[in-house]
């Protein structure tokens, strides 16, 4: 898949989003906002999505991403 840069921009602003939540809510559990919420189960697709395509995220948008593709309800 060509890596366009809308692509490019789209996946930027998820890594933008993902690692602020864990910046500021991270103490609180390794959720977006500490503790399981509906804004996890938003994402699950995009989970998938970028482990597929092996998308590259910063440090705390990756740990964030391998918690959630780790986590079982998730993978059911």
């Amino acid at each position: 898949m060509p890596l366009t840069p809308q692509l490019q921009a789209d996946i930027a602003r998820v890594d933008e989003i993902w690692s602020g939540c864990r910046v500021r809510h991270g103490a609180r559990g390794p959720w977006l906002f500490g503790e399981f919420s509906i804004a996890d189960a938003m994402f699950a697709p995009v989970f998938f999505r970028f482990q597929t395509y092996g998308v590259r995220l910063s440090a705390a948008s990756q740990t964030y991403l391998e918690h959630a593709l780790s986590d079982p309800a998730v993978r059911e």
